[in-house]
């Protein structure tokens, strides 16, 4: 329902926290929605609630995919958002 209807962000948020259990694609493709929209309001507040993100999205791939696609994530973000050079920091020191 929330696909086909306009949903608040937060309550997509909820909705992945929900689903990551039982259905942890789902909350990936939520989260990493949400960590680009975070990051691109361009402001350290921001960029702790997108890494934050980070972190689940990370615990996820490595539950239900591989290690390897956790570096594929990392190396998207930093080409994504590469002239974001706080965030960069922040994702430096999740490694």
């Amino acid at each position: 329902e929330a696909k086909a209807g306009i949903c608040h962000e937060r309550l997509w948020l909820q909705l992945a926290d929900a689903r990551a259990k039982e259905h942890p694609e789902d909350a990936i493709t939520v989260y990493q929605r949400q960590v680009a929209h975070l990051v691109q309001q361009t402001n350290n507040h921001s960029y702790e609630e997108a890494i934050t993100l980070v972190k689940k999205i990370k615990l996820l791939l490595t539950r239900c995919r591989s290690a390897s696609s956790v570096g594929d994530y990392f190396a998207e973000l930093r080409v994504a958002f590469k002239a974001k050079r706080n965030f960069m920091k922040m994702l430096d020191q999740l490694r």
